[in-house]
């Protein structure tokens, strides 16, 4: 499972603005038992994996 993740965050204050962003990669492995389907498709949003 692999995915990719792009937050940008933008807060007007009195006399400035706060500008924030954040991007990145993720990538997770696992095994599967013996005879399982391997051909899995999925998608998430507003996931969190802890």
């Amino acid at each position: 499972m692999r995915g990719k993740k792009q937050e940008e965050k933008e807060e007007k204050r009195r006399g400035y603005v706060l500008s924030k962003r954040s991007y990145g990669s993720f990538q997770r492995a696992f095994r599967l038992p013996d005879g399982v389907d391997a051909n899995i498709a999925a998608k998430f949003q507003r996931a969190f994996f802890p």
